[in-house]
């Protein structure tokens, strides 16, 4: 299994932050922001769950979650999940 990475990087003149996660294969629960997320799978498929409704991401995929939108994910392929995002402040 490859080492779990999470960076974190703020732009605090566009108040932007952008994640990077490699290696991932925990399961994410239950669990909302405040802010909108727009991510990007770059590696490992995932079971997505969004205002219960159930998705499959796949590598190349996009993903986009508005403020407060309720969400969980899991691994369905047994590899890590490696993932980019931004997360926007609304207004």
């Amino acid at each position: 299994m490859d080492k779990e990475s999470r960076t974190v990087s703020y732009d605090a003149e566009l108040k932007i932050e952008a994640y990077h996660f490699q290696g991932i294969m925990q399961e994410f629960p239950n669990h909302f922001h405040e802010h909108y997320v727009i991510g990007y799978i770059e590696s490992g498929r995932r079971r997505l769950s969004c205002k219960h409704t159930e998705y499959t991401t796949e590598p190349g995929d996009m993903v986009l979650f508005n403020p407060r939108d309720s969400h969980t994910c899991e691994q369905i392929d047994g590899k890590p999940l490696d993932y980019r995002c931004i997360n926007i402040q609304p207004g």
